[in-house]
């Protein structure tokens, strides 16, 4: 088996583990048996446990990043590449939901600076690729929003997925239909094209 393979075993077993117990349970001894190495191997591929958990937040990112940007078109009009968004994040729920519960307990119990360093980066990436998706496809409509609006906006689209993640946490269920999603769409359609 290559690094590669093994390195991704690590990161599958803990990503496993923590949607069931949060990190500061987590073992490196359980990650091992999960992922049919010896506890030892893990250290080849990250410093500590910390490390893990830092690498396991990135991934994670990473995989929702792509999750939810999947058929946004650069060339596309800002209504089509709302609508794809909220098509991806409706019915890419049940992954993306599993996902989202391990950041959600990162940012909500985790004390650790270099932890909390590395969710503010991830947040910060997060934010500039929506406002990438957005600014492409408001260009592509000829429409100019001001920097300080298109802020407020992605802060507002940011907080609307995290409610609903958060009552798809609680409910274990999706929160909202398509319907709803698509009226949500049209609002902040409507917002950012009245500038």
């Amino acid at each position: 088996m290559g690094t590669d393979n093994k390195r991704e075993l690590i990161l599958q077993a803990a990503i496993e583990i923590l949607h069931h117990q949060n990190y500061q349970n987590m073992t490196t001894s359980e990650i091992a048996r999960r992922a049919g190495i010896a506890e030892g191997t893990i250290y080849r591929y990250f410093q500590n446990k910390r490390d893990l958990f830092i690498e396991v937040l990135r991934f994670i990112s990473k995989r929702m990043g792509e999750i939810f940007v999947e058929g946004v078109s650069p060339e596309a009009d800002l209504k089509s590449n709302l609508r794809v968004l909220g098509k991806n994040f409706y019915m890419r729920h049940k992954e993306g939901s599993g996902l989202y519960k391990i950041l959600y307990k990162a940012f909500s119990e985790v004390e650790d600076d270099d932890i909390k360093s590395a969710l503010g980066n991830i947040y910060t990436q997060s934010v500039e690729i929506i406002k990438s998706i957005l600014k492409s496809s408001l260009g592509n409509e000829k429409v100019s929003v001001p920097e300080e609006r298109l802020e407020i906006i992605i802060f507002m689209i940011w907080g609307i997925g995290d409610i609903v993640w958060k009552r798809s946490i609680v409910s274990g269920e999706k929160t909202m239909s398509p319907a709803e999603m698509d009226n949500l769409v049209e609002m902040v359609y409507t917002l950012m094209k009245s500038s």
